[in-house]
C-alpha cells in the first residue's frame, strides 16, 4: 500500500509523480517540478495530458532510466508516497487507457505546435506526419491486456452519426447557424465565438475554422461577422422570395415537402417500437425460466446482459426517432404557416430559425467580387432547390438598414 508523505521536499527540477491507481495494482505518470510557491507547486511544464483540470494523488518519484527519442526522450519511474492532490477528470483516464507507450510501443506527433509564437498546440489529425514505433521500449502491461481495453473503450462507445470522420465538424446543431456556414476562401466551416466576453456585452460572431485554429495567415481573407448581420441578410434574401413566391419559394417550399414525405423516420419507428416490446417479453420469459430452474444463473446472466444491451442501443434508436418524427410535424405546421403569411403578402419582420433551416442548404460566407478583389462580407444563401441567392456587403447592408438605407 502507498503511504502518505508530507514532509516530502519538492524542488525544481526534481521529479514528482501522479498516481492514476493505488491499491493492489499501483501505476502513475510522472514529471518534473518547474517552480514551488509555499504549497502550490508547478509540474510537468505543460497542461497534464493535454485533458484540462485534473484531481488525482500527487506523490514524489524515483528517476529509474531515460529512453532516448529522435525527437524527445521520456524517463521511466516510480511514484512514491502521496505528498498532495492533483486535480483531474475522467477524460484523462481515457488518454492514459488508449496510451500506446505502455504497451512498449511509442507515437511520435500526436500534437503539433500551431505557430512558436503563441506555442498552442493542436491534436494532430493528418496536418502533420507522424511516426510509430513497435517494441521501443519495455512495456508496462502486455499488448494483449492493452489491447482487451481498447475492445472495452468501443464497447462502451456510442457512435455519434452526426460526426463526420476525419474532421472537426460537428453537426451538434446547438445553433441555427451550426455547420450551416461554409468560408468561402478555403471551404471548412464557420465557428461560433463570443467577441467583448464580459458580464454586460456579450457578442456572438461567426469565424473561419482554419483561422481560428490553425493561425488568420492560413485563411487571411476571411473575417468575424456578427450573428446578427447573418440573420438580417436572411431576412433581406426571405423579402425577395417572398416577392417571387410563385417562382423560387415554392419551388423551395415544394422540394422540403417533397424531403419530409420520403423521410422513412415514422415507419422505422413503428418497428423499433415493436422490437423493444418484442425483447422485453423474452426478457420477462427468460426471468421465468430462472425461476423454474430451467436455465443456469451463469446462463441467465449472460443471456440477460444481451437482451438488456439490445433494449438499450433500440431505445436510443427511439429516442433519436422520435425527435425525428417531432421535428417533421413541427416543419409541417410551419411550411403550412409560412405558405398563409406568403399568400397575405405578410413577411418575417425577425429571424425564424425554423423557416431558415426548412429553406436554406448551407450559407457561404466571403468570396470575391466581380473585380476579383476579397469581398470578407459577401453571402450566399445556397437552397434547398438549387438556388442561391447572393448579398454583397452584408455588413454594410445591416448598418444600412439600421439607418433606414439600402446598399445591395
Amino acid at each position: 500500500m502507498m503511504s502518505a508523505r508530507p514532509n516530502a521536499v519538492l524542488q525544481p527540477g526534481s521529479p514528482v509523480g501522479v498516481a492514476m491507481s493505488i491499491g493492489d495494482f499501483t501505476f502513475g505518470s510522472m514529471g518534473t517540478v518547474t517552480a514551488v510557491d509555499g504549497n502550490r507547486v508547478l509540474a510537468f511544464g505543460h497542461s497534464y495530458t493535454h485533458r484540462g483540470n485534473v484531481n488525482y494523488f500527487m506523490t514524489d518519484a524515483d528517476v529509474i532510466s531515460t529512453i532516448h527519442g529522435p525527437t524527445s526522450g521520456m524517463k521511466l519511474g516510480n511514484v512514491q508516497g502521496i505528498i498532495g492532490r492533483v486535480k483531474w477528470t475522467d477524460s484523462g483516464v481515457r488518454g492514459i487507457i488508449k496510451n500506446e507507450k505502455y504497451k512498449g510501443d511509442l507515437l511520435m506527433g500526436k500534437t503539433y505546435t500551431v505557430d512558436p509564437i503563441s506555442k498552442r498546440r493542436l491534436e494532430n489529425r493528418g496536418e502533420e506526419n507522424q511516426y510509430y514505433t513497435k517494441n521501443h521500449h519495455e512495456a508496462i502491461v502486455s499488448e494483449e491486456i492493452w489491447n482487451a481495453a481498447q475492445e472495452i473503450c468501443r464497447n462502451r462507445y456510442h457512435s455519434n452519426s452526426n460526426v463526420e470522420s476525419g474532421t472537426r465538424t460537428k453537426y451538434a446543431r446547438k445553433f441555427a447557424f451550426s455547420s450551416m456556414c461554409e468560408c468561402g476562401f478555403c471551404g471548412t466551416n464557420l465557428t461560433r465565438r463570443s467577441h467583448h466576453q464580459d458580464t454586460q456585452h456579450k457578442k456572438p460572431v461567426w469565424k473561419c475554422r482554419v483561422a481560428t485554429n490553425k493561425g488568420i495567415e492560413n485563411c487571411p481573407n476571411s473575417k468575424a461577422i456578427d450573428e446578427s448581420i447573418i440573420e438580417n441578410a436572411f431576412l433581406e434574401m426571405f423579402g425577395l422570395l417572398a416577392d417571387n413566391f410563385d417562382d423560387v419559394l415554392e419551388s423551395v417550399l415544394s422540394s422540403v415537402e417533397e424531403t419530409i414525405s420520403k423521410d422513412e423516420s415514422s415507419g422505422r419507428l413503428k418497428q423499433v417500437e415493436k422490437d423493444i416490446a418484442s425483447l422485453e417479453k423474452k426478457r420477462n420469459k427468460l426471468t421465468d425460466m430462472m425461476l423454474d430452474d430451467k436455465i443456469s444463473k451463469e446462463a441467465y446472466n449472460e443471456k440477460y446482459e444481451e437482451l438488456n444491451r439490445k433494449l438499450k442501443k433500440a431505445n436510443d434508436e427511439k429516442d433519436v426517432l422520435s425527435q425525428n418524427v417531432l421535428s417533421q410535424k413541427n416543419i409541417q405546421n410551419r411550411m403550412r404557416e409560412l405558405r398563409a403569411k406568403l399568400t397575405g403578402a405578410d413577411v418575417l419582420d425577425k429571424f425564424d430559425r425554423v423557416v431558415f433551416e426548412s429553406i436554406v442548404e448551407k450559407v457561404i460566407v466571403g468570396g470575391y467580387d466581380a473585380d476579383g478583389n476579397p469581398a470578407p462580407y459577401k453571402l450566399a444563401f445556397v437552397l434547398k432547390c438549387d438556388e442561391t441567392l447572393k448579398v454583397r456587403n452584408a455588413k454594410a447592408d445591416y448598418k444600412a438598414n439600421r439607418k433606414g438605407k439600402k446598399v445591395s
